[in-house]
């Protein structure tokens, strides 16, 4: 059976963490808008037996660790050497022929001597830092694949470096000679044919093509760029660590089945920063949407992320969910969190923590002249927030539990969002015109942290005997018929 071939090319590149601008190719979308290197000149064509020379310059950093490489067609870039403070250093196989010079900390020149008669393409660099631990390397040399096939570039780095301490790159070169173009960074999303796969625990980070056709067909790079490389700051702005809030899903969304919450790390520069959240002490990945990168706004970066729960995780207030945002400064990793906890039984923070102020009411003087056997005395706690109160009544010093009637639930008043609640104690005739007694009605209210008590007190007011009330009456009779309403 005859069938259409697709050849992909994985070339093996290790490098130091840092940006490539180069004589004959530009890299595009590199790591950080405020670092730029100047190459020049663009293109040298010169006989066999000359000497040219090509020049670097930092625009906005001053790197210490420079560098130059050459690429020849069908192979990777190779380092040359490299120009560390004042001092040159010539890799092997390039003892000769090749000069590296520098002029202050911004210029650096290389030197050739066009004896070997190879045309290539020549590349500079400068890194902050000069680690061997950097290094990254690729686990396939050259992957063929059908069309229709599926085809995995695996990515690792150095034995005793972590991913985690990088951000991590794909990129890819059609030809050489071509300028190299960016595939995807990690935890960017899918596209139709490419999606980037990182594990950090197997230290190990993946390309995985789709569907491959003859258009994909290339050389791919991996490449890593260590943390320190985005810690280079626009030389008139501060390091500014990130404002960190989270903010709560709306009333309206919290009658909903699933609610989310937003963590905002705002006004930060540098933009490395990396978002977590946790629920309770574990993290939590699942449901969780973070932007792929900071946004930049008049110089300054903002992030969010969204964890999505379900809206009973939520309505329960032993649950804690905290937004975690680590920010490098450029010397080390800062690690900022902001927490909230969930509602149920609680409140929803949408007014401040006020206490109760609280009345007892003594009966009506209908049913007081009545004088029935069963008076009825009714206290009020209002003006309260959040509804977490406890009502509960004390007579000469204990707690009276029956013919009680108190409200199942506090009642909210929806323009001031306070809350009151009552509760009603039947007592006697007999003890409400005993001034001795002591009625006392309790409410014990908790702010979130702590129960607080406040109460009011009444005592029993003095009455008539029954003879005495009689008498009343008949006056109250005489009166009427002598001066008739």
């Amino acid at each position: 059976m005859a069938h259409n071939r697709v050849t992909l090319y994985d070339k093996q590149l290790s490098m130091d963490a840092f940006l490539l601008l180069v004589i004959l190719l530009c890299l595009r979308d590199v790591f950080s808008d405020n670092i730029l290197i100047t190459q020049w000149p663009e293109y040298i064509s010169s006989p066999v037996g000359s000497t040219v020379n090509m020049h670097c310059f930092q625009n906005d950093t001053d790197y210490d660790y420079k560098y130059w490489y050459r690429h020849v067609k069908g192979e990777g870039p190779v380092l040359i050497g490299s120009y560390i403070v004042s001092s040159s250093t010539n890799e092997k196989g390039f003892e000769t022929g090749f000069k590296l010079s520098g002029t202050g900390k911004k210029k650096w020149s290389l030197s050739l001597n066009l004896t070997m008669g190879i045309d290539a393409v020549y590349l500079c660099a400068a890194s902050l830092h000069s680690h061997a631990s950097d290094i990254v390397t690729q686990s396939a040399r050259f992957i063929s694949a059908p069309p229709g096939h599926n085809v995995t570039f695996y990515c690792s780095t150095a034995k005793g470096a972590s991913m985690s301490s990088h951000t991590m790159f794909w990129y890819r070169q059609d030809h050489t000679g071509q300028e190299l173009d960016l595939v995807m960074k990690e935890y960017d999303k899918p596209t139709e044919h490419f999606e980037v796969i990182l594990n950090s625990k197997e230290n190990m980070f993946s390309l995985v093509i789709s569907s491959v056709t003859a258009q994909h067909s290339a050389v791919y790079y991996c490449a890593a760029r260590h943390s320190e490389a985005s810690a280079v700051r626009h030389p008139k702005l501060d390091i500014i660590a990130p404002n960190v809030s989270i903010i709560e899903p709306s009333k309206k969304e919290q009658c909903k089945k699933k609610i989310t919450l937003v963590c905002l790390a705002e006004n930060f520069y540098p933009d490395h920063v990396k978002i977590k959240w946790f629920v309770g002490n574990k993290e939590r990945k699942n449901g969780v949407a973070t932007d792929p990168e900071a946004t930049k706004v008049n110089d300054m970066y903002t992030m969010s992320s969204r964890l999505e729960l379900p809206r009973k995780a939520w309505k329960k207030s032993s649950n804690k969910f905290t937004c975690e945002v680590d920010f490098f400064n450029g010397a080390e990793t800062i690690k900022q969190t902001k927490s909230v906890n969930g509602i149920d039984g609680g409140y929803d923070r949408a007014s401040n923590i006020t206490l109760p102020k609280v009345k007892i009411h003594p009966p009506s003087p209908k049913e007081t002249c009545s004088q029935k056997n069963i008076m009825t005395l009714v206290c009020t706690a209002w003006g309260f927030y959040p509804d977490h109160v406890t009502l509960s009544w004390i007579v000469n010093g204990l707690e009276r539990k029956d013919n009680i009637s108190t409200d199942h639930s506090a009642q909210q008043d929806k323009r001031s969002l306070m809350y009151q609640m009552s509760s009603r104690m039947k007592i006697t005739y007999s003890e409400w015109v005993d001034p001795s007694n002591v009625f006392n009605c309790s409410v014990q209210f908790f702010n979130g942290e702590e129960y607080i008590t406040v109460s009011n007190t009444l005592s029993g007011e003095k009455g008539f005997n029954k003879e005495e009330t009689i008498a009343r009456r008949v006056r109250n009779i005489c009166i009427n018929l002598l001066f008739p309403l």
